[in-house]
């Protein structure tokens, strides 16, 4: 994000680095039965009679939405201590363009979230989204590449958020591209990224604070191998390499975050009977920093989704991971983010789908006594009244406790409602 610069909409000084990077991905192996496709959930489901049409324009099919809203917020500061709440109106317009055959994918899109609060006009937003996806299969293997480029807002429940009297917005765009290669029973498949964080800066109450020191630029890689031993389970192992690097050597409060990461992964991809599906696996991760007085973070990781569909009506879905994040609170030199999901879809009739998830989420600020613990709790319904216009009713509850008490963090309870409209074609 740029502080304090004037920009197009989608930054157009977007890091050359991003650009010329080049996306080095080998074969692959994997075996037929290694494919482990997943049995579609709920919500991903097929609905004829439900589901937009689109526009034929040539080998393309156009497929535009607006969705209307309105959100009700009882804590839009995410502070306990100035709790105030307001009501938003919510604009949410996405075009999409796609082709597809047996053979290849191509899809480009944008979208936007245009936020408008009725009494403070400073939580006000416009998030927008541009977006390219091509894939295809090149002999025995496929490949897919996506650029994504986005303008948006930093949440007040960020541990980052520097409490100003207005949102900070920053640019997030990010190259990537993955090959996979599968012969007999074996897979290998290398990915690539590059992503660019660009902040602008942001009035507080004592002033201007720019967030060059913010801006930063990560870059990571990772190779997987897999054998099946089974059509309903393959193993794999897997290296992965990051690098962050700052635009500023160091930050407003004199320290280096530019850091060096690598993670060794072993694990599973099951899909058992085409009910029980997802990836599971444990990890060691390491993170080295460039100033001596951060070190080196390391330590046992793991992550996996699996979903388990018991009937073709509900689809049950769980998830966890460990893994080192970035942040600028002072004196830390990372968060060690642990985070546990259960969540749940089901289709109380053919055009009404009921969804609610929960999950908890531990972060512990390294080389400095603090540990903030988050709950997140969601409950929604879906109504697909045609093919052209779908009902969405939710609710979502978010809380944060931070300890020691004087250490740093807020301390919050927020509940939001929100109904929407969406009209497609």
């Amino acid at each position: 994000m740029n502080a304090g610069h004037s920009h197009s909409p989608f930054r157009q000084h977007m890091s050359v680095r991003m650009i010329t990077v080049v996306l080095l991905v080998v074969c692959a192996w994997n075996a037929a039965a290694q494919e482990l496709e997943r049995r579609e959930s709920v919500l991903e489901r097929a609905r004829p009679g439900f589901d937009a049409d689109g526009m034929r324009i040539g080998g393309w099919r156009l497929l535009p939405s607006v969705g209307l809203g309105i959100r009700y917020d009882d804590n839009i500061f995410a502070e306990d201590a100035i709790k105030q709440s307001d009501t938003a109106a919510i604009v949410s317009p996405e075009l999409q363009f796609e082709s597809r055959s047996r053979r290849y994918r191509a899809e480009v899109g944008a979208n936007a979230d245009i936020a408008r609060y009725t009494d403070f006009s400073s939580e006000d937003y416009d998030d927008v989204r541009l977006w390219a996806i091509g894939g295809a299969k090149v002999r025995s293997g496929d490949f897919l590449v996506q650029l994504r480029l986005s303008d948006l807002h930093e949440e007040r429940t960020s541990p980052d958020d520097v409490r100003g009297t207005e949102l900070t917005k920053f640019a997030r765009n990010s190259l990537s591209g993955e090959y996979t290669y599968r012969p007999g029973r074996w897979l290998a498949r290398v990915d690539a990224a590059i992503g660019t964080l660009d902040f602008d800066s942001t009035n507080t109450p004592s002033g201007v604070v720019s967030n060059d020191d913010r801006d930063r630029t990560a870059a990571d890689m990772g190779i997987r191998g897999a054998y099946s031993l089974s059509p309903d389970f393959a193993a794999f192992v897997e290296a992965r390499i990051e690098q962050i690097d700052y635009d500023q050597q160091f930050d407003r409060n004199g320290f280096e975050r530019s850091s060096d990461g690598g993670e060794a992964r072993l694990g599973a991809m099951l899909d058992i009977t085409g009910r029980t599906t997802g990836e599971l696996f444990v990890s060691y991760l390491s993170r080295s920093y460039d100033d001596p007085r951060f070190g080196t973070v390391s330590g046992p990781g793991f992550g996996g989704e699996i979903d388990w569909n018991p009937t073709r009506l509900t689809t049950l879905t769980f998830a966890a991971s460990r893994e080192i994040t970035p942040t600028t609170v002072v004196g830390s030199a990372g968060i060690v983010d642990t985070i546990a999901t259960v969540g749940i879809d089901h289709e109380l009739l053919r055009n009404l789908i009921v969804s609610a998830t929960f999950s908890r989420r531990s972060e512990d600020f390294e080389k400095i006594d603090r540990k903030d613990k988050l709950s997140r709790a969601t409950l929604g319904g879906t109504y697909l009244m045609n093919r052209y216009i779908h009902i969405f009713v939710g609710y979502r509850y978010r809380d944060r406790d931070t300890s020691p008490e004087d250490s740093g963090g807020i301390v919050f309870k927020k509940n939001e409602l929100l109904v929407q409209v969406v009209g497609q074609l």
